[in-house]
């Protein structure tokens, strides 16, 4: 298990290298496009993690796409390469349901909201999605969170297969759909 501030610093660290190699490229004669910058990289969901929050407020990884026997109450950790406009999640730009056949699926109720560092400062490039508070306050006909022994799956549409999609501090969308399932236990 490990926690999730220490893959923010993973992930920060990466950002850092392909920046200095971006930056490194930038030098010398010739045409052509520096590549893999960061800072022009089409927006992207760069992980999709199942997290525990512990009493202090930490979240700990207990799982990832296709995870079985995941807790009821556990959250959804999705982290992008830019900072996202939270105004732009909800339960049809960010899906997270059962499928029922068709294309369709029985949504999970829960709220989207940004992680804070142990500064208090939002996570801006990640959204926890909740399945056990609904916006009116602690969900009343599900307060264990997501159904037992039940698979879901999670949807983000692009830009080029939706209308309405989460959208970086800019605007811009996924460029590519983002699917991923997971199986909840019994408990």
């Amino acid at each position: 298990m490990r926690r999730v501030s220490n893959l923010r610093g993973s992930v920060g660290l990466a950002i850092l290298l392909a920046l200095s190699f971006s930056l490194a490229g930038c030098g010398g004669g010739g045409g052509g496009s520096s590549g893999g910058s960061l800072i022009d990289q089409d927006m992207a969901v760069t992980t999709f993690l199942i997290v525990e929050e512990r009493p202090n407020g930490d979240y700990v990884q207990i799982g990832g796409p296709d995870s079985t026997n995941v807790l009821r109450d556990a959250r959804l950790l999705i982290t992008f390469n830019t900072a996202i406009d939270l105004d732009s999640v909800n339960d049809r730009t960010l899906r997270v349901g059962i499928p029922t056949g068709g294309g369709l699926f029985e949504k999970a109720v829960g709220i989207y909201y940004h992680p804070v560092d142990s500064s208090g400062q939002q996570i801006r490039n990640q959204i926890l999605f909740n399945p056990t508070y609904s916006t009116e306050g602690p969900v009343a006909d599900n307060p264990e969170g997501f159904e037992g022994l039940a698979v879901y799956q999670v949807i983000i549409p692009s830009v080029l297969n939706s209308n309405t999609y989460v959208t970086n501090l800019v605007g811009d969308g996924i460029v590519t759909d983002y699917n991923a399932t997971f199986e909840t236990g019994s408990d």
